[in-house]
């Protein structure tokens, strides 16, 4: 067809210059092409042109099978039409839960595997945020942005039918690592697939959310679950001092026994390949959520505290001797600590950002008198881009030998 001789071919117009135009397009940018209606433009021209000139051609030789194949076309498009599913929230379950979340919530997000923005935002009049589907990372993930909250507490909303999600808009979030662009672009010409993907994708988000916290609510298609921490560092101070029954000898702030000593402004233990496990601190503030072109993200709603609080259990007998094994996110990253308001490490410059150092300190026995358990509080200079101020990596609590 593109080579044939006739009208369009001797015309310098012919369909083949708008092929070679969009066909690069498609090509380089192919993941566009059959995700986004106006990247997928570039190709109607063609697409409109090539169609006329085949009936065109088909009414040349037979108008009876110019007017079969169109009418096959048009069959075989209102097929594709007719069977597609609404994806559609029913007005009486969108309305309990927005009555539960106005009663029991009061953040401006939801997280949710709805996964699209329109629908969170018209019914719930609450921003989205996607769930973890990292089943390990979840739990942590999920407290740490609980602390972000005034009450240390969110919901998510758990919907059972993947039909619902069945659409471009949340398709696109799941299929870019498994480069399925075709899925994303014909989910309901390639419907097994998809709903395959997501009912894989579903299963490892509510295995997360079972694991973060309890269901609160059950509606038929649709569970919501409460995750909560707590964010008042002396209400958690009493709780976990009482589990703090031995003095404090060593803390890998890359395991889990790490957390009983976190009071505040700590993320959750990262480990990586030939890295010791570590924790960054980060700044304690309440966060809101601002939808920007680039997706949802959180700004401080007031000043930003840059400290972090430490429980420590002192055996009260001598001297305690700190050392810990850290780093700083950024340049000249500092790094203090005060115990009742008492200096103990005057600001330490812990030099280039990621070059990891061992610093030390002596907790003189008369600041561990009183209640053995203690609150070390910890302030640094800044945090990184991604959030983190100091890597705590291994600390050691030893005695310090009498003369």
């Amino acid at each position: 067809m593109l080579f044939a001789s006739g009208p369009l071919t001797d015309d310098p117009s012919s369909i083949l210059i708008l092929l070679a135009g969009a066909l690069p397009f498609v090509l380089v940018f192919s993941q566009l092409a059959v995700e986004q209606v106006l990247a997928s433009q570039v190709l109607v021209p063609f697409y409109a042109v090539a169609g006329a000139y085949c009936i065109v051609s088909l009414s040349a030789r037979s108008s009876r099978l110019a007017y079969g194949a169109s009418l096959a076309f048009l069959v075989w498009q209102g097929f594709h039409f007719v069977r597609i599913p609404k994806a559609f929230l029913r007005r009486d379950l969108s309305a309990q839960i927005a009555d539960y979340l106005r009663e029991n919530d009061g953040n401006d997000f939801i997280v949710t595997n709805l996964m699209s923005d329109g629908p969170a935002q018209y019914f719930f009049e609450r921003h989205l945020l996607p769930p973890m589907d990292v089943v390990a990372h979840t739990p942590d993930s999920y407290t740490e942005l609980a602390t972000k909250t005034r009450s240390g507490i969110f919901h998510a909303i758990y919907f059972d039918d993947p039909n619902g999600r069945l659409i471009d808009k949340s398709l696109w979030s799941l299929l870019p690592q498994k480069s399925r662009w075709a899925v994303t672009g014909a989910p309901y010409l390639l419907r097994g697939e998809a709903l395959d993907i997501i009912t894989e994708w579903d299963a490892r988000v509510l295995e997360g959310l079972r694991r973060s916290g309890p269901e609160v609510l059950t509606l038929p298609g649709a569970r919501i679950f409460r995750i909560k921490v707590e964010v008042d560092p002396e209400v958690l101070r009493a709780r976990n001092a009482k589990l703090l029954t031995e003095p404090t000898r060593y803390i890998d702030f890359g395991k889990k026994e790490a957390e009983v000593h976190k009071l505040s402004g700590f993320r959750f233990a990262e480990n990586y390949p030939d890295v010791p496990g570590f924790c960054w601190t980060v700044n304690r503030s309440i966060q809101r959520t601002v939808l920007t072109k680039r997706g949802l993200t959180f700004v401080n709603d007031g000043v930003p505290k840059l400290e972090s609080q430490l429980l420590i259990r002192f055996a009260q007998e001598q001297d305690e001797r700190i050392s810990l094994i850290t780093w700083g996110s950024i340049n000249d990253q500092t790094l203090s600590a005060t115990i009742d308001g008492v200096e103990v490490l005057a600001p330490r410059n812990l030099g280039p950002g990621q070059s990891r150092s061992e610093i030390s300190f002596v907790v003189p026995r008369a600041v561990q008198q009183g209640e053995p358990t203690k609150s070390v509080l910890f302030k640094f200079r800044d945090v990184a881009e991604f959030g983190g101020g100091v890597a705590f990596g291994i600390m050691r609590i030893e005695p310090v030998p009498r003369p």
